[in-house]
C-alpha cells in the first residue's frame, strides 16, 4: 500500500539512512499503516525491507509523519502543525485508525495540569545525538517536551523471532505508578498497536527538566579537585537514586517486572555475549591496526587482547529483573533533584527469541555507572596531558596514556602523578557509589532480587563481571562506532 505522498518520498527516505544499520541494504520499502491525523498530516507506518547477505530478508518498522501539502518529511515531527494534532488527540484521548486494522491509541496520565493551547514548537538543542525525535513545545510559558520514536520494533520477518522491543514507555508508566521521583513527570504516552502484534510507543509527553549539569558534568568538575569531598556524598545520593529506581520496578505487579532466578540458557547467552563483543571488537581491533602500520600502541593493545579469555559467570543464585538497562552517567539530569530521562536501553541491531526474557541482573546497571567513572578518568588524564580525540596525531598517545593508567606499560614522568591523583579519585568514587547502592538495597529489602543468597563479597564479584561486559561492549563500540584513539579506555579495564 502507498499514498502518492509516500511515493513522492520514497528516495528521500532511503537516501537519508537514519534507520538503517551500517551494513544493511534497502530492498524496499512499502506503508504498512496510514494514519489522518489532521487535515495537514498524514502518518505513515513504513517497512523497509533490509539485507546484509543474500540469505536474510529481515524487516524494520518506523514511523514517519508528512505533511499533505508539501513533499519535505524532515523535521514534520518538529512541526507546530504535527505537535497540535498530536495534542488535539491526547486531549480527547482518542483512538486514531489506521487503513490496515492498526490503531494508535493515546493514554493521558496527566493532562489535566495542562492548558493545550500552545505557541511554538522547535527541536531540542542536544549535547549528544539522540535517536529520538526531541521537541520543546510551549504551554502558556511552560515548556514540556515531546519525544517523537521513529524506530517500532516488533515483527522482523522471521518467523519466531522479533526485534528487541523498545520497553521505556511502559518503565515510565510503572515508575510512575510507583510515585519514583527522579524521572521527568510524565503527562501521557501514544502507542502504536499494529493489527498483529504488541503496542510499541512513539511518543510520550513529559515535564522539561530545568537543569544546568548532566550527572556526568558534576562527577566530571570534581576531578579538578582531587580533595573535594562533596562529590564523595554526591555519588552516594546518585547510586540511592538507583536502588530505589529497581525497587520501585520490582513493586510494580506486572509478571515481567518480578525478580526471577537466572536460568542455566541466560548465563549461556550472557557469556556468549560477552564472548561476541570480544571476537568482533579484536578483529575491528586487527583491521584497524592493519590500516595504519605505525600504530605501535594499537598492535600491542592486541597482542595482550590475545591472550585474555572471558570467563563464563558461575555463580548459581545470581537473579534477573528489570533494570534500567543503558544506564550512565550523562542519561541523568541535576536540578532540584537527579532526573533520569532516558529508559530506550539498547538498540535493536540483531532479531531476537520472540519469547526470549529481558530481564537482567540489577547490577548491570551499576557497571554502567562504574564505566562512565572510567572513561572521566581517563579523558582527564587526556586533557592534563594536552592531548585532543579531534587530532588524529594524538590518537596513538591516548592510547598509551590509557595503558600506561592500567598499569601495561610503564608510566612517563609526566603522567605517573596525574595517574596516582585519578586513581585515588576514581577508587573514592566508585567504592561510595557501590557500597551507598548495596546500603540502600538491603534498606530497601531488593537483595534477594540482586542475589537469592546474599553475600556482598560474591555481590561485589558480580558487579566486577558486570564491568567488564560493559567494557568488552565499549571496546567493541569504540572500534565500530568512532576512530577517536579510546579504545585502550575499555581495554584497560578488562586488564585490570
Amino acid at each position: 500500500m502507498k499514498s502518492p505522498l509516500f511515493k513522492q518520498n520514497i528516495r528521500q527516505i532511503t537516501e537519508s539512512r537514519w534507520f538503517a544499520d551500517k551494513e544493511s541494504e534497502i530492498e524496499d520499502v512499502s506503508a504498512e499503516d496510514i494514519f489522518i491525523f489532521s487535515d495537514e498530516i498524514q502518518c505513515i507506518i513504513a517497512k523497509f525491507r533490509l539485507k546484509r547477505d543474500i540469505s536474510e530478508n529481515t524487516v524494520k518498522r518506523y514511523f514517519i509523519p508528512m505533511l499533505i501539502s508539501s513533499s519535505e518529511i524532515s523535521d514534520t515531527e518538529h512541526s507546530f502543525a504535527f505537535q497540535q494534532a498530536l495534542f488535539r488527540h491526547y486531549n480527547n484521548s482518542s483512538i486514531i485508525s489506521g487503513s490496515s486494522g492498526g490503531f494508535i491509541k493515546f493514554n493521558p496520565l496527566n493532562l489535566n495540569t495542562l492548558n493545550l493551547t500552545f505557541n511554538t514548537s522547535h527541536p531540542l538543542t542536544m549535547t549528544h545525538p539522540s535517536s529520538n525525535i526531541l521537541t520543546v513545545v510551549n504551554i502558556n510559558q511552560k515548556n514540556i517536551i515531546s519525544k517523537t520514536y521513529k524506530d517500532l520494533r516488533g515483527d522482523c520477518g522471521i518467523k519466531g523471532r522479533i526485534w528487541l522491543p523498545n520497553p521505556e514507555a511502559e518503565k515510565y508508566e510503572v515508575l510512575t505508578a510507583a510515585a519514583y521521583p527522579n524521572i521527568p513527570e510524565i503527562y501521557a504516552i501514544a502507542y502504536y498497536q499494529p493489527a498483529f502484534g504488541k503496542p510499541t510507543p512513539f511518543n510520550i509527553l513529559m515535564e522539561a527538566i530545568q537543569s544546568k549539569a548532566q550527572v556526568g558534568e558534576i562527577f566530571s568538575r570534581s576531578i579538578q579537585n582531587f580533595k573535594d569531598k562533596r562529590i564523595s556524598a554526591f555519588s552516594k545520593e546518585t547510586a540511592k537514586t538507583i536502588a530505589q529506581m529497581h525497587a520501585a520496578f520490582l513493586s510494580s505487579k506486572k509478571s515481567d517486572y518480578r525478580a526471577v532466578s537466572a536460568t542455566d540458557d541466560d548465563i549461556l547467552r550472557w557469556h556468549d555475549r560477552i564472548n561476541n563483543n570480544f571476537h568482533q571488537a579484536l578483529s575491528a581491533l586487527k583491521k584497524r591496526s592493519s590500516e595504519r602500520p605505525s600504530a605501535k600502541i594499537l598492535s600491542n593493545l592486541i597482542q595482550v587482547l590475545e591472550s585474555f579469555k572471558p570467563e563464563p559467570l558461575s555463580t548459581a543464585s545470581v537473579m534477573k529483573a528489570q533494570i534500567h538497562g543503558d544506564l550512565h552517567a550523562d542519561q541523568g539530569l541535576v536540578a532540584d533533584r537527579i532526573c533520569w530521562i532516558d529508559f530506550e536501553g539498547p538498540p535493536a541491531k540483531e532479531p531476537i527469541e520472540k519469547d526470549q526474557d529481558l530481564r537482567e541482573n540489577l547490577l548491570l546497571d551499576l557497571a554502567g555507572m562504574v564505566s562512565a567513572f572510567r572513561y572521566m578518568a581517563h579523558v582527564r588524564l587526556y586533557e592534563l596531558s594536552g592531548l585532543n580525540y579531534q587530532r588524529t596525531e594524538d590518537h596513538e598517545k591516548q592510547r598509551q596514556a590509557s595503558l600506561e593508567f592500567a598499569g601495561i606499560i610503564e608510566s612517563s614522568e609526566k603522567n605517573r602523578q596525574y595517574i596516582y591523583e585519578l586513581k585515588l579519585w576514581l577508587n573514592e568514587i566508585t567504592k561510595s557509589f557501590v557500597d551507598s547502592y548495596l546500603d540502600e538495597a538491603v534498606s530497601l529489602n531488593i537483595q534477594g532480587s540482586i542475589l537469592k543468597d546474599w553475600d556482598r563479597i560474591s555481590v561485589i564479584n558480580l558487579v566486577n563481571y558486570w564491568v567488564k561486559d560493559r567494557a568488552i561492549h565499549e571496546l567493541r563500540y569504540e572500534t565500530y562506532g568512532r576512530d577517536w584513539g579510546w579504545e585502550a579506555i575499555p581495554a584497560s579495564r578488562i586488564f585490570q
